[in-house]
């Protein structure tokens, strides 16, 4: 005897099984199972016999990733000895809906360089990805300065560039990065599925009274409106965090 199923909306290299473990209702029979590379589930008899009556059940836990979609699971049973007097019983359906699941990650934030003086310019990078498997909707970059003195006069922006077509940034060349306007998004729109992108944004640190050195922190993040995992929470890998050391200027 040999049974066999073709999971639903397997991705080769990323879905992955639990412990396949058929259960046998008495008899002598015996079965391994195995699954392949391809999503396919088999089931073969080793030993014994299955006698009339006498039913074999194997639980199939699928692991996530898997492609979103509505699908016909079908599993089929043959026999390799004996003949079969009614092959049309030979296999059953059954339908799921897998629904949409994107996961969006902040693959990387940098400044270069990242210690500097104030009137010196400053390349901020915000790299992220949507590792899917689904189109992640909704996507949003934001950046949040945290300045460790509330009387910081923040950075001037000279420049933003989104790799992606189609995005927004909510600042512009000339815009203030101060205590009191402390961050930035940008409407990044829909996300395919191995998409990766990147946010730059060039500033430069304004002087400051009293010509002080100071350290300022932003986190960089990613959201979408997307379900990212089924158990809630967004993975732990939406965010990147960075730091700078502004030293005096030179000139004032």
């Amino acid at each position: 005897v040999r049974f066999s199923d073709s999971v639903p909306g397997f991705l080769t290299g990323r879905t992955t099984f639990g412990t396949l473990t058929p259960v046998v209702s008495g008899g002598t029979a015996t079965f391994s199972c195995n699954a392949s590379s391809g999503g396919t589930v088999t089931c073969t008899q080793t030993g014994g016999t299955l006698a009339p009556g006498e039913r074999v059940t194997v639980a199939v836990d699928v692991v996530r990733p898997l492609a979103d979609g509505s699908f016909t699971n079908t599993a089929t049973v043959t026999n390799t000895v004996e003949g079969d007097p009614n092959s049309a019983n030979n296999s059953a359906q059954d339908t799921v809906d897998i629904l949409p699941i994107a996961d969006v990650v902040m693959t990387g934030k940098s400044a270069t360089p990242d210690s500097l003086r104030a009137g010196e310019n400053v390349s901020y990078v915000l790299s992220y990805a949507n590792n899917g498997p689904s189109l992640a909707q909704g996507v949003v970059v934001s950046d949040t300065f945290t300045f460790a003195n509330a009387g910081d006069t923040g950075f001037t922006v000279v420049s933003v560039s989104s790799s992606r077509s189609g995005s927004s940034c909510s600042i512009a060349a000339g815009a203030q990065i101060t205590p009191a306007a402390n961050s930035f998004n940008c409407t990044i729109g829909t996300l395919a599925n191995g998409d990766t992108h990147s946010v730059t944004v060039v500033m430069r640190p304004n002087f400051m009274a009293g010509n002080p050195a100071r350290t300022v922190d932003n986190t960089a993040r990613i959201t979408t409106t997307s379900t990212e995992n089924p158990a809630g929470g967004d993975n732990g890998n939406n965010s990147q965090v960075e730091s700078i050391t502004i030293n005096p200027a030179l000139l004032n």
